[in-house]
């Protein structure tokens, strides 16, 4: 549904679209909200259009609440209600009737033949399931383990189909080809280990050598003198006779040494070589740990294993002297840490993997020998046999049968039992039937006592009043609570009368919605909650979302238009922005602009947020003049100093020509553009800024405004 602004000169935009069930305009007084209601009315013929203004939108034109004139139809109507309850009286004593079959009332009937027949069939069923579950124990204890350990009495049952006698001769023969060994063996993993890399990583080690740092001329670049120093740093304290030349051991010479042999790179290269000494080591022990048990194995791989476990002997050997070549030559490299050793030459073993892949592979077939197959089928085998032997001595086939012939009895009795239900669904549905028929006959009376009840139990916890119908004069009165004095409505407060007219207004779009009314609906609100309405604003917001929320048809559509913010954010809450309309209204220069909310950032959060989003919107707007800025920042400081406890005189103190420009109390309507002295609305963003931050409050500023300017 769209409406055409094109011929009106207060809009910036050609027109409005309102293409959503719920639709929210929100703009101050003055932007065209009165307007656009007129124009949805004006053009929107396709729709029923409903339109709620306040009082004098739903009054007479004689000032009274209308009702619809009581006629004689309802005499007939009454007639043709009374029948249609007779009615359902007789179909209440039916279903009585119908229910006295299917209750325990002492007496032969479907209820107490269902029971018997049901206690039947429950004690045949408890008798084949008892036998079902002693003998499936039993199964499951016997000596060959012919069935799983959690074999029980569905299992049993599951082998039933399965039942087949054994001869004597074959029976013998299963059990002996149960109690036959079967053997497992265990594959063994693969070493995780490259010996050519080992060998290149141990050359490397070799090769390498460490740079002298700190020069001692005395050890003459000779190795073994160093390896001397070095083993006599460990032995000597200071002040003892050296063991060699027995001269006295200095501090000094000690520290020197100490400082020598402790450099990093002296220290890094010799843990690497540990680390890689200790590595190798660990291989050595992977290899030690390769075993075969050729207990294991059955008699046809005894050959084959043998000679794998001879390879492997061999080669577990030659891994063994090979890795400790290797680590024999790094044990001498420690010794050896700044020179260069000799690169060695050996041959790698060959892969000790294929091997444990060959034999790995023996395992698999060992393990999957068809022996493991052949006990298996033999347990299944003689596991039927019992089913069978045990079913025969029991009758199980006969047991069987008796049981289906009495399960077919009780699903006979079970079908009547359903079909006296269903008569008795029938029945309840034909009632509500009627009673929906009384319902709207209720309706088509036009009894404006119902409408009356429930606007006054809504007004119960508001008022002090309650509305009255005037059947005499088809209009209504107030009646005070207290002294029960009858009074026109025209004498209630403005509020009083806007919420009695909101409320009668609510009670008629029910009444349309509930009669059978297949016409397209637009239900408008323009501004329902005066400045009168505080007190009771709840209420009209609860009664607005319950409209928008449950009581609106796929075919009609609800606009709301407010100035009131606090208003805006109660009744919008729980709406998606993907489902509903959200338009703004804001007026610049005598020309209205329309934004599209569409996600929540957007959206205003609180009374406070607004006033600093309406600041921004009016920054960016070059339409907008400088005194425009003034209003919202004028009632921003008000609200934040009262808020804080601040005094004004004192917020404005450090900031020069702010007290002027933004005292609130300072201003008069007509000279708002004296104060500006021609500043720029950037020139009044920076000052209104620096009120901030001479109060310390620049993190409040940039959390509503940002970084600008």
């Amino acid at each position: 549904m769209k409406v055409d602004l094109t011929d009106n000169d207060l809009f910036n935009f050609s027109e409005i679209e309102f293409n959503k069930k719920v639709n929210f305009i929100f703009g101050k007084n003055g932007c065209g909200k009165s307007t656009i209601t007129k124009l949805v009315k004006d053009q929107c013929n396709d729709y029923d259009v409903r339109v709620f203004q306040g009082f004098e939108s739903v009054i007479s034109e004689n000032n009274t609440l209308d009702t619809v004139i009581l006629g004689e139809e309802n005499t007939e109507i009454n007639q043709e209600i009374s029948k249609k309850e007779n009615q359902i009286e007789g179909i209440r004593k039916d279903i009585e009737s119908i229910r006295n079959n299917l209750i325990d009332n002492g007496t032969e009937n479907l209820w107490k033949e269902y029971k018997i027949k049901e206690k039947e069939v429950a004690n045949i069923e408890n008798e084949i399931d008892d036998f079902c579950r002693n003998k499936a124990r039993e199964i499951k204890n016997h000596g060959l383990k012919i069935s799983s350990t959690s074999y029980d009495i569905g299992s049993f049952k599951h082998d039933i189909p399965y039942a087949k006698g054994l001869e004597i001769q074959d029976i013998e023969k299963l059990e002996s080809l149960l109690r036959s060994e079967v053997k497992s063996a265990q594959i063994i993993n693969k070493l995780n280990i490259n010996l050519s890399n080992e060998l290149k990583d141990v050359n490397t080690l070799l090769q390498g050598k460490v740079v002298e740092k700190t020069r001692l001329s005395r050890l003459d670049d000779n190795a073994q003198k160093r390896d001397f120093a070095e083993k006599g740093l460990s032995l000597h304290q200071a002040g003892e006779q050296c063991a060699f030349c027995n001269n006295i051991v200095s501090k000094e010479t000690l520290a020197e040494l100490e400082s020598y042999f402790s450099a990093d790179d002296v220290r890094n290269f010799k843990h690497e070589i540990e680390n890689k000494i200790k590595e190798l080591e660990s291989y050595i022990s992977d290899v030690q740990n390769i075993s075969i048990d050729s207990s294991k194995f059955y008699a046809d791989y005894k050959s084959d294993i043998d000679e794998i476990n001879h390879k492997l002997g061999d080669l577990k050997n030659e891994y063994e002297i090979f890795l400790n070549k290797l680590i024999s030559e790094l044990n001498n490299k420690l010794a050896y840490l700044f020179e260069e050793c000799e690169k060695l030459a050996l041959t790698c073993p060959d892969d000790i993997n294929s091997i444990i892949n060959h034999y790995n592979q023996i395992v698999d077939d060992n393990n999957s020998s068809n022996l493991i197959k052949k006990q298996t089928g033999a347990r299944d085998a003689l596991r039927y046999h019992f089913v069978k032997e045990y079913c025969d001595k029991f009758q199980y086939e006969a047991k069987k049968s008796n049981l289906e012939v009495h399960q077919n009895l009780l699903q006979v009795l079970k079908n009547k039992v359903d079909g006296e239900e269903s008569k008795i669904k029938a029945c309840q549905n034909n009632i509500n039937q009627i009673e929906e028929n009384i319902k709207q006959l209720l309706e088509s009376t036009k009894n404006e006592k119902i409408l009356v009840e429930r606007i006054n139990k809504k007004l119960k916890l508001y008022a002090s009043f309650e509305l009255i119908h005037q059947e005499t004069s088809n209009d209504y009165k107030v009646r005070c609570l207290r002294n029960l004095n009858i009074r026109s409505v025209q004498e209630l407060s403005t509020g009083e009368k806007n919420l009695i007219a909101f409320l009668y207004f609510i009670e008629k779009l029910n009444e349309l919605s509930n009669n059978s009314h297949s016409s397209k609906r637009c239900v408008v609100f323009d501004d329902p909650m005066n400045s009168n309405d505080d007190a009771v604003q709840y209420l009209i917001i609860e009664e607005l979302q319950r409209l928008k929320d449950r009581h609106l048809r796929d075919n009609e559509i609800f606009i709301l238009l407010t100035h009131n913010i606090h208003f805006y954010l109660n009744v919008k809450y729980g709406c998606k922005y993907d489902k509903c309309n959200f338009y703004r209204l804001v007026k610049i220069k005598n020309r209205v602009n329309c934004i599209n909310i569409d996600n929540g950032e957007d959206d205003f959060k609180t009374n406070y947020a607004a006033l600093w989003q309406e600041l921004q919107f009016l920054l960016s707007q070059d339409d907008a003049s400088p005194n425009m800025l003034l209003n919202p920042i004028r009632r921003i400081i008000e609200t934040y100093t009262k808020f804080n406890g601040l005094n004004q005189s004192d917020f404005f103190a450090n900031t020069s020509g702010a007290r002027k420009l933004f005292n609130v109390n300072s201003h008069s309507i007509d000279d708002l553009e004296a104060e500006l002295n021609g500043r720029s609305k950037q020139e009044i963003i920076v000052l209104f800024k620096s009120c901030f931050e001479e109060n310390n409050a620049i993190a409040h500023f940039q959390k509503f405004f940002g970084d600008n300017p």
